[in-house]
């Protein structure tokens, strides 16, 4: 076989072909292999990246904070300055404003500030005389006449505080440290250091070796002082439910990262001032260092794809080469003769296909035969010896004459007009398949005639389900059998009469019983009857209807249907049972 007629093919048959098929298969095998495999690598490699970045990051922050630690060293060495100085201790334990105990203590100020770069302003504040000094002033603070800083600390009465505060256009530009200054475990005053809030924010960023994405400096009541973000500043943290989250699991931590969400945060706490320093990066960023991992997939992806179109290649050309040699074996026969080491599985398929060929010529052969057979056995069921037309032109020539008789209808007319319909019906022989409701309808026929001939003397009573009305069934089969219990049934009984006809779907196969109250059947007559209905010819006998109705099922539907008859002469009655398979295709 040509590679271009393969081609042919393939493009002809698109996803349906072999080639297609062979494609996704081989494909879905190759990655069902190597899908596991990438995943672990992938997933190790994650997870030795994400132990790297938090390791650094760890690092980092513990760098940070010894300069970061370098601020509040700052300020403590100057509150333990001013709380052992005596100058201070008299301006503290002064009862009254004492001019000599605020210039010392000022004069004490000014030494600090000028031996630390960090603090702007140093206020100290005795309770006792409710007295601040600072370098520049001295001022006794009532209810009207507040430093900002001592606002929050009244507020707060935390005895550590640290807190930002904006100027005028809502920038932040100052930085408040606060501490309680306590002799004999006994509030004395209040030390607190002002210092620019634009040299803190460099001493954080500066602190960082490595630049986090975002870097939280908050307070041990939750208070942000520095965030990269400025709308944060100066709230707390449980005002932002992740960032709390981040900062209650960050409390316990100090040594390790946390994974939170999209970051991996490394915590650092000051030792003096009770700060976390908590570093933010995000985990996106490991995906840098993925380029390796992604080369790799990229590179497996195209050769899975290059491989699985070469083996589909590969084992498609040779199955199609396969087909065409056994598409000329179909066409000459004899080649099986002629190379018997061509012999595979295919021509075996060959070989079969050969011989259901010739199966199915016999089979087309045999429903000819039939057909006809069913024809025939329509025309027998009801006995019929004349021309149709002719019968059915002179019936309605009939039920003419009387109307014009007697200028209306009657029961003669009703009549006629039955047997008319009956006989069209009957006489259809192109259609012998038609739906349960069609058969009912022309079985009605046949009863509406014999009701009015025997009157209240004949009930009937029709029992049909529902999802029977539109199966496929065929044609006269339930009047014969209503005839019969008429003709023979009931011959010799006296009335009432009554007849039950019952159509149900019961595991796929549509079932009729037909019952009725007459004689029955002698066990003698049932076994005749059994025989005929078991045997393949149509005999023209007394009981030709229910013959004739087993022979057509059988034509019809094979060995998928039957009918059996129960009757009992002692109990009076007979019930004929037939059921074939629903096939609504015919």
């Amino acid at each position: 076989m040509k590679k271009d007629s393969v081609w042919t093919i393939i493009k002809k048959y698109g996803k349906k072909s072999v080639f297609f098929r062979y494609v996704v298969s081989s494909m879905t095998t190759i990655l069902l292999i190597f899908i596991p495999f990438f995943f672990v690598i992938f997933t190790y490699y994650k997870y030795v990246l994400t132990q790297e970045l938090s390791k650094q990051a760890t690092i980092n922050a513990l760098q940070s904070k010894n300069i970061f630690e370098s601020l509040t060293e700052d300020f403590h060495t100057g509150y333990e300055l001013a709380r052992n100085s005596q100058d201070v201790r008299d301006f503290l334990h002064s009862p009254i404003q004492n001019s000599g105990t605020e210039t010392k203590t000022r004069e004490f100020i000014r030494t600090l500030l000028q031996d630390s770069s960090l603090p702007e302003e140093i206020f100290i504040y005795s309770f006792a005389n409710e007295t601040c000094v600072s370098s520049r002033e001295t001022k006794h603070l009532g209810t009207d006449n507040l430093y900002e800083w001592y606002r929050t600390y009244r507020s707060t009465k935390l005895p550590f505080i640290m807190f930002p505060r904006t100027d005028e256009t809502g920038r932040f530009t100052k930085l408040y440290i606060c501490n309680e200054i306590y002799e004999n475990n006994k509030l004395k005053g209040l030390y607190c250091t002002e210092m620019n809030y634009q040299k803190f924010v460099s001493i954080i960023q500066d602190s960082f070796v490595s630049r986090p994405d975002q870097i939280f400096v908050v307070s041990d009541i939750g208070l942000i002082l520095y965030c990269d973000n400025p709308d944060l500043i100066n709230t707390q943290m449980f005002e932002k439910k992740d960032t709390y989250a981040a900062f209650r699991s960050a409390t316990n931590v100090e040594g390790n990262s946390i994974i939170y969400d999209d970051y991996i945060i490394a915590v650092a706490k000051s030792t003096q001032s009770r700060l976390l320093i908590m570093s933010y990066i995000l985990k996106d960023s490991i995906q840098e260092n993925y380029k390796f991992v992604n080369v790799l997939l990229l590179s497996s992806g195209i050769v899975i794809f290059v491989s699985s179109i070469l083996l589909a290649l590969f084992f498609s050309y040779r199955q199609y080469r396969s087909v065409a040699d056994v598409m000329k074996i179909l066409e000459k026969p004899d080649i099986l003769n002629k190379n018997d080491g061509l012999l595979n599985e295919f021509f075996y398929i060959a070989n079969s296909i050969s011989d259901i060929s010739q199966k199915n010529e016999s089979i087309t052969n045999e429903l000819s035969e039939k057909m006809f057979l069913l024809k025939n056995a329509q025309i027998a069921a009801l006995q019929a010896q004349i021309n149709p037309h002719f019968l059915f032109n002179t019936l309605q020539l009939i039920s003419l004459s009387i109307i014009r008789e007697i200028k209306g209808d009657n029961m003669a007319t009703y009549l006629i007009h039955q047997l008319s319909s009956l006989v069209r019906t009957a006489y259809d022989t192109e259609n012998y398949i038609v739906s349960v409701a069609d058969e009912l309808e022309t079985t009605q026929m046949y009863l509406n005639i014999q009701q009015a001939r025997y009157k209240s003397q004949l009930t009937i009573t029709v029992d049909v389900s529902p999802e029977c009305l539109d199966c496929r069934t065929i044609k006269l089969i339930l009047q014969p059998l209503v005839e019969n219990s008429i003709v023979h049934g009931f011959s010799g009984q006296e009335p009432p009469w009554e007849i039950s006809i019952r159509c149900r779907i019961q595991d796929d196969f549509l079932v009729y019983e037909v019952s009725d109250n007459g004689c029955g059947i002698t066990e003698s007559d049932l076994q005749s009857l059994n025989a005929i209905l078991s045997s393949d010819k149509i005999d023209r006998n007394e009981k030709v209807g229910v013959s004739n109705v087993n022979q057509r099922l059988k034509l019809v539907y094979g060995r998928k249907c039957s009918m059996t008859i129960i009757s009992d002469p002692q109990k009076r009655g007979t019930t004929i049972t037939m059921k074939h398979i629903i096939n609504n295709r015919l």
